[in-house]
C-alpha cells in the first residue's frame, strides 16, 4: 500500500518500510520550529499525526574584525548575535549585540595593552557559538633606524603589532620603490633593511609599510649630500709652513737688494 508522508518545515525523504506496519523516514530542514506530520495511504489522509521541534544547531559564521587598538573591539557579525570578547585567560573584558547591519562596537574593561592577544566569538539566539576570531590588540607602528642618511648607505624599518603571519610590503618614496615583502614574526614585528638609492633626489623620503589587514604606517627620513674631501691637519700645516717658507724667501730678498743699494751708495 502506498504510504507518503509530509512535514509542514523541511522535506522528508528516504521513506522505508521496515515490516508490522513500521516505516522510517528522514527529514531535514534548516528551518527551526515545530514540525508537524502527516501521513496518506494511497492518497486518503491516515488519522495520525506528530509535532516534532526543529531546534537549530549550526553556528554563526565567525567575526570579522578591525585593528583594535586596545580599547575598543569593531567588526562585523551575524545580525542578532552576541559578540563576546575574551582576554588571554580566558575572562570576559566586553560583549554586544550586532546590528542589523551586522556591525558592533564593543568598549574593552580592562583595555589590553599592545600585543596582547583577544579572541571574539558570536553567539546566536539559539545558543550556538561561533569558531573564535584571534587578534592582536595594538596599532601599528613603524620605526626607522637613522633619522637622516647619505645615498648609498643603509636604512633599517621595523614594523610592530601587525598580526602574526601577516604579509608586510614595504615600499621608499618619493618615487615609489618597492623594497620588498615580509611575513611578521609570532610577535607582530616586521624587519626590512635596504640601501638608500646612490642616485635619488636630496630631501624628504619615506618608508610606507603596508599589511593586508593592519593598514598602512609611514615614517619619514632625510636624504643629505655626502661631505666633499676633508683637509687634514697635516695638509693644514703643511699648507702654512709653505707659505712661511715663501715669507721667508721674500724677506732674505729684500735684505738682499737692501745691502746691496747700501754698498752701492
Amino acid at each position: 500500500m502506498p504510504l507518503t508522508i509530509s512535514s509542514s518545515i523541511g522535506e522528508v525523504s528516504g521513506l522505508t518500510y521496515l515490516g508490522d506496519g513500521v516505516y522510517t523516514a528522514q527529514l531535514r530542514s534548516t528551518t527551526p520550529g515545530i514540525a508537524v506530520i502527516t501521513a496518506a495511504l494511497d492518497g486518503e489522509a491516515v488519522d495520525a499525526m506528530a509535532e516534532i521541534e526543529l531546534i537549530n544547531r549550526i553556528p554563526p559564521t565567525a567575526p570579522v574584525l578591525d585593528p583594535s587598538d586596545g580599547k575598543t573591539v569593531t567588526g562585523c557579525a551575524a545580525p542578532g548575535s552576541t559578540v563576546t570578547v575574551r582576554d588571554a585567560e580566558g575572562n570576559v573584558i566586553g560583549t554586544a549585540v550586532a546590528g542589523d547591519d551586522c556591525r558592533f562596537e564593543i568598549e574593552l574593561n580592562p583595555e589590553q595593552k599592545p600585543g596582547s592577544s583577544i579572541t571574539v566569538t558570536a553567539t546566536d539566539r539559539d545558543g550556538n557559538e561561533s569558531i573564535a576570531t584571534e587578534l592582536r590588540s595594538g596599532l601599528i607602528t613603524l620605526e626607522l633606524g637613522s633619522a637622516s642618511l647619505h645615498p648609498g648607505e643603509t636604512q633599517v624599518a621595523t614594523g610592530h603589532f601587525f598580526q602574526p603571519g601577516e604579509k608586510v610590503t614595504a615600499v621608499l618614496r618619493s618615487t615609489p620603490v618597492t623594497i620588498g615583502e615580509e611575513t611578521a614574526d609570532a610577535n607582530g614585528d616586521v624587519r626590512f633593511e635596504f640601501a638608500v638609492p646612490t642616485d635619488i633626489e636630496l630631501g624628504e623620503h619615506s618608508v610606507t609599510l603596508s599589511g593586508d589587514f593592519s593598514g598602512d604606517v609611514r615614517q619619514t627620513f632625510q636624504v643629505t649630500a655626502a661631505p666633499g674631501l676633508a683637509i687634514t691637519g697635516g695638509q693644514s700645516m703643511l699648507l702654512l709652513g709653505g707659505a712661511a717658507i715663501l715669507i721667508l724667501a721674500v724677506g732674505g730678498a729684500l735684505v738682499v737688494v737692501a745691502r746691496r743699494r747700501r754698498a752701492s751708495e
